[in-house]
């Protein structure tokens, strides 16, 4: 049994509850066909850790400091994800623009929130942080299905480079797995097909 979440949209004056991206690959078994692919189940402690990780990179796109008091609140894991992001946005020249925005496809009724979107090189940059070792095929999925609502939302942009930056909560590392636009529409097309495979049109 799926707890399935929902995100409720307002669009000219209407209000649409549509489920959640995340909902409705919850249950998706990987098949590997991005290479190198192992799980590990999540327990309460690492989620909490990557929800602090995820927030205070939030906090800092937002155009915020840590300061020194912060720091030294946060939990080791937590600064390990943020050291990671900080190496990741330096070396790769990432500007942010959003963060934590909810993208949405009427079009085939599904909703998601985007951990960021910016530039990287002048080239539309959409990125997901997870904190420990991926369930990549799984991500990639999600990640597209965001790709594709925010073209949906934005006719008239486009987005050149999306992809999934783990954030190792262990070691302080970064890992980048970059979808090609090919990819993009692969995997969409497998989160449409395992969308249909639950009921839910």
């Amino acid at each position: 049994m799926i707890n399935f979440k929902y995100h409720d949209v307002i669009y000219n004056g209407m209000k649409f509850k549509l489920a959640s991206v995340t909902s409705l690959i919850a249950t998706y078994v990987d098949q590997d066909l991005m290479g190198d692919s192992s799980f590990i189940p999540k327990s309460p402690t690492s989620e909490n850790i990557g929800k602090k990780g995820h927030a205070a990179i939030d906090y800092l796109i937002k155009g915020n400091k840590i300061d020194d008091i912060m720091w030294e609140n946060m939990p080791l894991y937590a600064q390990n994800v943020v050291k990671a992001y900080l190496d990741w946005k330096r070396k790769v020249g990432f500007r942010p623009r959003q963060s934590e925005f909810v993208v949405y496809s009427l079009t085939h009724a599904y909703a998601g929130q985007v951990d960021a979107i910016g530039t990287i090189k002048r080239h539309v940059a959409l990125r997901d942080w997870v904190s420990a070792k991926p369930y990549l095929e799984r991500k990639a999925m999600q990640v597209s299905a965001y790709t594709k609502a925010y073209l949906e939302m934005y006719p008239g942009r486009s987005i050149t480079n999306s992809g999934i930056v783990e954030l190792n909560k262990f070691t302080g590392q970064w890992i980048e797995y970059i979808l090609t636009d090919n990819q993009v529409d692969e995997y969409f097309e497998q989160f449409l097909q395992n969308k249909k495979t639950l009921g839910i049109i």
